[in-house]
């Protein structure tokens, strides 16, 4: 009984070796296997996924102290707005809102003119 645990044991190890290779002799065949993409794949393998999110959150942290930085360097160049030139920029802002909140009255307006229309042309076909 022990040996012919021991001989299955033994023949289905070989069987999966010899799957193996042959699924990498196709891999290779096929150009589907490189050197490169054995070291990418065992890059990939190499981190858990908590260090890697953990390599992730602490790259993100310092993008964000850097554009601080850049933010922060490219103000030390420039003179502050005058209380002209703020106002200005407020007014040209107020003016762009302005016409937007227009335009979009106008389209508003003239969507529920053409609602009202088609809505009469309904209750016309209905009678």
């Amino acid at each position: 009984m022990g040996r012919n645990l021991w001989l299955i044991l033994s023949l289905m190890s070989i069987m999966n070796i010899v799957a193996l290779l042959v699924l990498a002799g196709w891999l290779q065949a096929t150009n589907r296997l490189s050197g490169e993409r054995l070291q990418e794949v065992r890059s990939i393998f190499a981190r858990s996924v908590a260090q890697q999110e953990y390599d992730e959150d602490q790259e993100a942290i310092e993008a964000a102290r850097q554009a601080e930085i850049d933010e922060a360097q490219a103000r030390v160049g420039t003179t502050p707005l005058s209380s002209e030139q703020r106002f200005s920029i407020v007014s040209e802002y107020e003016k762009v809102r302005r016409a937007e909140l227009e335009r979009m009255q106008e389209e508003t307006r003239r969507l529920q003119q053409t609602l009202a229309a088609e809505r009469a042309d309904l209750e016309w076909e209905k009678a």
